[in-house]
């Protein structure tokens, strides 16, 4: 009798018993499928599902069971109460690649990143690791003013009181400078005409700071009074510079001090008080 030595389902011979052997010695096979069953499926406890690859769902379903459909090329199990499908986020058909919707995702990076680095998307939809410190926020630093300033003629030269300085921390980011100032009408406040100007950045040492240059609103009296306050139009103003790692004060890192320079059309000192203001940098690269 041909009986093979088998202990999975792997191990069985297809032609095996052959039709002349014995009737007598088939329990010997019925104990040796047995065996290899029990020893290949040692905890099937419960209905075994196997995965369906075809176009259209299986007619007979039960929980947990896998279908690669093959119309949207995505997976699909059996939910828990074997009453709807549930697609997996993971693509039968690319590698790597991560689904948000039926043939539309992320295809990941096939190689580990480095310490600090990101995932980030390209236009294809595709995420890699970004290189390290690119985006990073590195530093932050604010400074509130409680002296008061002059807003000045065309002279600029009284922003003493009006610096901050940052630590810059890399030689290649970028800081974004922001001033919120409120203002007030200075005593020998007197004109009749409107005013308009602008406030401009500047380096410790009063140089301009490319692209730093903003107006400011006009703003238009009828007969004011000594002591006019601003009550009938903007009592504050906003501003935040883009300043490129270029063209700030130091250059590279360390110290880098700002100033703001204002003018007005009116000529005259003392025209605007510059009561209190906040003053903050961040530096991202």
């Amino acid at each position: 009798m041909a009986l093979e030595s088998a202990t999975y389902v792997s191990g069985l011979v297809q032609a095996n018993p052959p039709g002349t052997d014995p009737i007598s010695q088939g329990d010997d096979h019925i104990r040796l499928l047995k065996k290899v069953l029990l020893n290949s499926f040692p905890n099937a406890d419960a209905a075994l599902n196997a995965i369906h690859t075809k176009a259209t769902a299986p007619s007979s379903t039960s929980a947990g069971l896998i279908w690669f459909d093959t119309t949207d090329n995505v997976l699909k199990v059996r939910d828990e109460t074997n009453a709807s499908w549930i697609t997996l986020p993971i693509s039968p058909v690319t590698d790597f690649k991560i689904l948000g919707a039926n043939g539309v995702g992320w295809v990941l990076p096939t190689a580990d990143g480095i310490a600090d680095q990101y995932l980030k998307t390209d236009a294809a939809g595709n995420l890699d690791w970004a290189t390290v410190g690119t985006g990073n926020f590195k530093g932050i630093g604010h400074s509130i003013i409680a002296a008061s300033g002059n807003m000045r003629d065309s002279t600029m030269t009284d922003a003493t009181n009006w610096t901050i300085t940052y630590n810059k921390q890399s030689a290649t980011s970028d800081l974004y400078v922001s001033a919120y100032i409120f203002m007030d009408a200075a005593s020998s406040f007197d004109s009749t005409s409107a005013m308009t100007g602008f406030v401009r950045l500047a380096n410790d040492s009063g140089v301009i700071i490319a692209n730093t240059t903003d107006n400011i609103q006009a703003v238009d009296f009828t007969n004011p009074g000594s002591g006019e306050s601003l009550d009938t139009v903007a009592q504050s103003f906003s501003r935040t510079w883009k300043v490129a790692s270029a063209d700030c004060p130091d250059g590279t890192t360390g110290n880098n001090e700002f100033r703001i320079q204002q003018y007005i059309s009116t000529v005259g000192d003392n025209l605007w008080n510059w009561i209190n203001g906040i003053f903050m940098v961040m530096e991202i690269e």
